[in-house]
């Protein structure tokens, strides 16, 4: 469900923004990386999306480290493995090691 939904998107954008895959344990969601360290992740298969909450629960973006922390909580700590998209592929040893790259990709 992630691929195609990661198709869709950069159908929808023109591939004007970045949207790639993580793997987590036998499971793949999808985040955009956004402007200001943040990212928005989206898991249709996990039910999980960053969103603002209560009341409306608007799609929107989080600080990069919170929002990964949320989602892998959400899906009971399972460690990042690798990510994937049109033009990347990298493995990753933890979790820490990607919250890292996603950080340093955004300086």
């Amino acid at each position: 469900m992630a691929i195609l939904l990661t198709s869709m998107v950069l159908s929808y954008n023109d591939c004007e923004y970045h949207v790639e895959c993580v793997v987590i344990e036998h499971h793949v969601a999808l985040y955009l990386p956004v402007s200001d360290r943040k990212i928005c992740i989206l898991d249709p298969a996990g039910h999980y999306t960053t969103n603002s909450g209560w009341p409306r629960y608007d799609l929107t973006a989080k600080e990069i480290r919170q929002e990964v922390r949320n989602w892998l909580s959400y899906m009971n700590e399972p460690k990042v493995k690798w990510v994937f998209s049109c033009d990347l592929w990298k493995q990753f040893t933890n979790t820490e090691e990607f919250i890292n790259w996603l950080y340093a990709r955004q300086s």
